[in-house]
């Protein structure tokens, strides 16, 4: 197949102006549209707790406050997790400020002992109190506080890693959707490729997508066989033993693209 004009490896086609087609790129853009629904806003609640924490334990004061209360509650996925929390309260400039906060199974289990009375502070107990070391955060109308043992071993330093683990997935996962998308390496092939000429060897089916291996000459004078993506349409659209144009990196035969399939075209 004899390389069209536009293609050829001269310096005044370099870099080459180049077009995406879109019209067969709909499903790769609808996926990631629907799945950046999903998680970002998972994001953004695992780490809601973690970002008022920072806050507290940057900028934050200790304070000496009472633990008037103690109680359980399930938390995490399908509430598989047990939470001990302690209401609390403390003297500010003559005001008294009152909240609750989780506390580690060894705290709760010390004020059980110490007779702190369990109930939700909706339902108030009187009982003795217990010493608890609180951090706070915040005007005397909006305040943030915690545990001071949640900033060590506590259930928001223990939930962390999952969190942390969840995140790097999404991003992953969101990045590697981008590339399928938009394919910034294929597009610089298109823009500084080296032109070559190949044949198409079979078509491939792995699950849902679709994928053309071709045999090309490289620049060390020896035949290459890769396989890169396609959409459906290019897949139904192509022949094995048809011929069509490679591009390359100078230099390189990895990595390349089929210039008839790879999603762009040169203007």
């Amino acid at each position: 197949m004899a390389i069209p004009d536009y293609l050829r490896d001269t310096p005044q086609f370099r870099p080459r102006r180049v077009k995406r087609e879109w019209r067969y790129e709909w499903q790769g853009i609808l996926i990631t549209f629907l799945f950046e629904i999903f998680a970002v806003p998972l994001v953004l609640y695992l780490w809601r707790r973690f970002i008022f924490f920072y806050l507290v334990l940057m900028f934050g004061a200790n304070v000496p406050a009472r633990a008037t209360s103690i109680w359980t509650r399930h938390g995490g996925f399908h509430g598989q997790t047990v939470l001990h929390v302690a209401a609390y309260e403390y003297s500010d400039a003559g005001a008294i400020v009152k909240g609750e906060v989780d506390i580690t199974r060894q705290e709760f289990e010390a004020m059980a002992l110490a007779g702190v009375p369990a109930g939700a502070p909706e339902h108030p107990a009187a009982g003795p109190t217990a010493p608890l070391a609180i951090r706070t955060f915040g005007s005397p109308s909006w305040k943030l506080g915690f545990a001071e043992s949640n900033f060590t071993t506590g259930p928001i330093v223990s939930n962390l890693v999952p969190a942390g683990f969840i995140t790097l997935w999404v991003l992953g996962a969101t990045l590697g959707l981008l590339r399928s998308v938009f394919h910034p390496t294929r597009r610089r092939l298109y823009r500084n490729g080296v032109p070559a000429s190949g044949t198409i060897t079979a078509k491939l089916r792995r699950r849902r997508f679709a994928y053309l291996r071709y045999r090309f000459s490289g620049p060390d004078g020896r035949d290459h066989e890769l396989t890169h993506s396609v959409t459906s349409h290019a897949y139904n659209e192509a022949k094995v033993g048809g011929s069509v144009t490679v591009l390359h990196f100078e230099g390189k035969a990895k990595p390349s693209v089929i210039y008839e399939y790879g999603g762009y075209r040169c203007v």
